[in-house]
C-alpha cells in the first residue's frame, strides 16, 4: 500500500519542470535548495505522517506485541520503507519525460521488487543467479524487519484436535530464511537505500538541468545569430535599393537634352 502510494512523488518534479527551469535560470534559488525543500516536505507530510497515522490505527487493533521496543521498530520500519519508496519515485520522475511514463516505470519496478521481497517466493526456492536481487528490494528488508520484530522469541499456541501445541516463533523465521541477527542491518539498509536514492535523484536533476541549460544557451545563440544575419541582410538590401535609386536618377538626368540639362 505505502509503496504504490509513493506515486504521488512523481508530480513533485514533472508538473513543475518548466517553472523550475525558468526560475533556476533566473537565479531565484539553487538546485539543492529546491530539491531538499521538496524532499523534506514530501518525506514528512506524505511519507512519515501517513505511516504514523496508519500504525496508530492498526498496531493495537491487530494485537501486535505491546513492548515499547517492538512498537518503535514497527513505526520506524513503516516510515523508512515509505521514505525509500518515495525516493525511488523521485529518481524515476527526474529522468522521465512524462508523468505516464514515470508511473508505469515505477509500478513495474515495484512489482519486480515485491516478487523478491521474501513473501511471495522464498530466496532458497529461487535460482542462484537471481537471489542477489532480493538485496535490492525494499520489500525484502521491510518484511524481514517486521516479521522478526513480531515473531522472534514468541511462542504460538495451536489447538489441533483438542491437543495444545506450542510452537516457537523462531521456527517460522527458519521457514522464511530470516534471522534476528539481520534486523539491525536491515534497518540500516533501508535508511541507506533512502539516502542513496535521494542523492541519485539530486545528481540526475543537476545533470538534466545542466543539459537543458546548454540547449537553451545554444538556442539563444542561434536566435541571436539569426537576428544578426537578418539585420545585416536588411542593411544590404537597403544599400542596394539606395544605390539602384541613385543610378536610376543619373540615367534619367543623362537622357535629357543638353538644353534642358543647362536649365
Amino acid at each position: 500500500f505505502f509503496a504504490f502510494g509513493s506515486l504521488t512523488s512523481i508530480d513533485l518534479f514533472i508538473a513543475e519542470r518548466a517553472v523550475f527551469n525558468r526560475e533556476l535560470r533566473g537565479s531565484y534559488y539553487r538546485i539543492g535548495t529546491y530539491f531538499f525543500a521538496k524532499a523534506t516536505l514530501d518525506g514528512v507530510l506524505l511519507r512519515i505522517l501517513p505511516a504514523m497515522l496508519y500504525g496508530l490505527v492498526v498496531y493495537w487493533s491487530i494485537g501486535l506485541r505491546p513492548e515499547i521496543s517492538h512498537v518503535m521498530v514497527f513505526f520506524a520500519t513503516l516510515s523508512l520503507f515509505n521514505l525509500a519508496a518515495g525516493s525511488l519515485s523521485m529518481v524515476i520522475a527526474v529522468i522521465s519525460p512524462t508523468a505516464g511514463f514515470a508511473s508505469l516505470s515505477t509500478i513495474v519496478i515495484l512489482l519486480i521488487a515485491l516478487l523478491f521481497g521474501g513473501f511471495l517466493a522464498n530466496a532458497e526456492s529461487m535460482p542462484v543467479w537471481l537471489r542477489w536481487l532480493q538485496h535490492l528490494s525494499i520489500f525484502y528488508y521491510g518484511f524481514e524487519i517486521l516479521f522478526v520484530n513480531e515473531v522472534h522469541g514468541l511462542e504460538v499456541n495451536f489447538d489441533a484436535a483438542g491437543l495444545d501445541v506450542n510452537v516457537k516463533g523462531d521456527l517460522f523465521l527458519d521457514t522464511f530464511n530470516f534471522s534476528e541477527e539481520d534486523l539491525p542491518m536491515d534497518i540500516v539498509a533501508l535508511f541507506g537505500i533512502y539516502i542513496g536514492l535521494l542523492l541519485i535523484a539530486y545528481a540526475l536533476l543537476s545533470i538534466f538541468h545542466a543539459s537543458n541549460d546548454v540547449k537553451v544557451k545554444r538556442a539563444n545563440h542561434t536566435s541571436r545569430m539569426q537576428r544578426w544575419w537578418g539585420t545585416v541582410r536588411n542593411c544590404g538590401q537597403t544599400k542596394t535599393t539606395n544605390s539602384s535609386s541613385a543610378s536610376t536618377k543619373k540615367l534619367s538626368a543623362s537622357s535629357l537634352p543638353s538644353s534642358m540639362q543647362k536649365h
